[in-house]
């Protein structure tokens, strides 16, 4: 998934979340940042150990449900997400699937 990061707390791996879909609700991990994105060129640079407040990155995203969305590109109205800590409910983040795996 790409997320933009929106927490002044820095987003590490292995961190746990609320991952809500629609009226949907799991509990999510970020498994691994992959690449943090430049967003005035759009480049990829390399994996960072975590991210900060306003910060594009692809991530690998592992749910405790299974989850019924589909890529953004093929319907964004079921292709996106937000993230909520859920130790104080704040919607930390935001994202859109890239694609799925089974």
């Amino acid at each position: 998934a790409t997320i933009c990061w929106m927490a002044s707390t820095p987003l590490g791996s292995n961190q746990k979340f609320h991952l809500q879909y629609g009226a949907a609700k799991t509990i999510a991990k970020i498994q691994s940042i992959q690449s943090v994105i430049n967003p005035q060129t759009l480049e990829h640079s390399s994996a960072s150990a975590e991210i900060s407040l306003n910060t594009l990155a692809e991530v690998q995203i592992k749910t405790a449900n299974d989850v019924f969305l589909d890529t953004f590109h093929e319907n964004p109205r079921n292709g996106a997400f937000i993230l909520i800590d859920n130790i104080n409910n704040n919607t930390v983040g935001v994202g859109f699937v890239n694609k799925t795996l089974s």
